[in-house]
């Protein structure tokens, strides 16, 4: 049985350039963030910030993810509503079965949806590139309802990019499960540049404010010594002086004996 997913086709580009591109995309409450793919990044002309996710889904949690972050700005293809996404994660893709988008003949089996204008979708070229999550409330906040008598028939929800199709479309086949809550924490990468930024080649700064004298300690320490070969290097700050440490070949060797 075909499940129709929100998908809504849009215009896409950066908030300073002109140049936009025709794509769909997914409104999803199961999303905490917002994302796109890098292909749509590259078509647009998109640049932004390296960062670290942690992404939680329902195989894995806390999984770190690398990821650049845009920001864009999404219209309907009226251009009647602009809304801006200011921050915007990318994926190398997004797992999107189009065989969740809308199809005329879907709108032709319920008398509820004949009245509902929906976009008209090119499906033959057509691709989710940009999944929006409830970081972006107004643009999945719905301003009407189409609902049948059934509550098993599919809905119509309107937003302000455009009317959207909810919901089991009945038919046969294999259906495929598509799960799709996603939650991105970026706490990770802003904890970082909070401790320190790099600066040109081995420049360690912090951004702390009312540092001890043990911590400028440290600073001077990391800033003399701090090494840099394709990955830093920093030497363990010890809190008095650096420890003797006797080698422990024999101890190991004796250890290992009395285990077997």
């Amino acid at each position: 049985m075909r499940i129709a997913l929100p998908i809504v086709p849009v215009k896409v580009k950066v908030p300073e350039k002109s140049q936009f591109v025709h794509t769909c995309a997914l409104l999803d409450s199961g999303f905490t963030s917002t994302f796109c793919s890098e292909e749509l990044m590259q078509s647009i002309g998109a640049q932004g910030e390296n960062a670290v996710l942690k992404l939680t889904t329902l195989e894995k949690e806390h999984s770190v993810s690398e990821t650049v972050v845009i920001s864009l700005q999404i219209s309907d293809l009226e251009d009647k509503n602009v809304i801006d996404l200011p921050v915007v994660y990318t994926r190398p893709s997004l797992p999107v079965n189009m065989e969740n988008m809308l199809r005329a003949e879907d709108i032709r089996k319920w008398s509820h949806l004949q009245d509902v204008h929906f976009p008209e979708i090119d499906h033959m070229n057509a691709k989710v590139s940009i999944i929006i999550g409830q970081d972006n409330p107004e643009v999945l906040m719905p301003i009407d309802v189409k609902r049948g008598q059934n509550p098993n028939e599919p809905y119509a929800t309107k937003t302000v990019l455009g009317w959207t199709l909810n919901g089991p479309l009945g038919g046969k086949g294999r259906h495929v499960a598509m799960a799709t809550f996603i939650q991105a924490d970026h706490e990770l990468n802003e904890q970082l540049e909070q401790f320190w930024k790099i600066e040109g080649h081995g420049t360690l700064i912090s951004d702390k404010k009312g540092l001890s004298i043990e911590d400028k300690r440290v600073l001077a320490l990391w800033e003399d010594k701090i090494q840099h070969d394709e990955h830093y290097s920093l030497p363990i700050p010890f809190k008095d002086r650096q420890p003797h440490f006797p080698p422990n070949k024999q101890m190991a060797e004796q250890r290992l004996d009395s285990l077997k």
